[in-house]
């Protein structure tokens, strides 16, 4: 199974402790409805940054013959490369869904919380159990985790690194900018009530 190692939570986490003293909900509504969040913008990132890669590297035959040659055992034979080009484009995306898929378990146990659907169009999770999730309970110390358990051969571990790591990544700083927006929206509603004037 792959590991996805050096993602970077720093801004995220500091964000969050600015964003739980301003939020009028519970530690556990706070943790577990952004782990639905930073899930559901796993996924769509990693189909957006899959998708022009995929392309970009299918569509240019010096960058891809190599591999379809070698993937479809061409050696030697007539082939048309634009059919094989087309056969390659279409595993590599089949592949990015089954890696989005490791994020589906996130979002139905943590939909509820979050108040949003459970699943994600074009996405589905078929057969085992492709990640898991340890939700937040506890009022006053908690922790909400989500796992993606995708990447079991050499193959999959190596399209996780490479689609799945900086999906992750950008999901949590995107969630931990739009918690820092809510944050100074709520301390300009604070010094406005406390009529504090912006000096210009």
């Amino acid at each position: 199974m792959a590991q996805i190692k050096n993602v970077d939570t720093e801004m995220f986490d500091r964000t969050m402790l600015k964003y739980i003293k301003v939020a009028k909900r519970t530690l556990p509504e706070v943790l577990n409805t952004k782990g639905y969040w930073v899930a559901r913008n796993a996924i769509r990132l990693t189909h957006k940054a899959s998708k022009d890669k995929i392309r970009y590297f299918t569509d240019n035959w010096k960058r891809s013959s190599s591999t379809i040659i070698k993937m479809f055992k061409l050696q030697g034979k007539k082939f048309k490369p634009k059919t094989y080009q087309t056969k390659l484009k279409k595993f590599r995306t089949r592949s990015i869904g089954y890696l989005r898929s490791g994020w589906i378990p996130a979002l139905r146990a943590l939909g509820g919380w979050a108040k949003q659907s459970r699943t994600y169009k074009g996405v589905r999770m078929k057969g085992r159990q492709k990640g898991k999730v340890k939700m937040a309970k506890k009022t006053w110390s908690s922790h909400c985790t989500i796992t993606s358990m995708v990447g079991h051969s050499r193959h999959q571990a190596k399209a996780a690194k490479k689609y799945v790591k900086p999906a992750l990544q950008k999901a949590m700083n995107r969630e931990a900018q739009e918690m820092a927006k809510y944050i100074l929206k709520k301390y300009k509603e604070a010094a406005k009530k406390a009529g504090i004037k912006r000096v210009k």
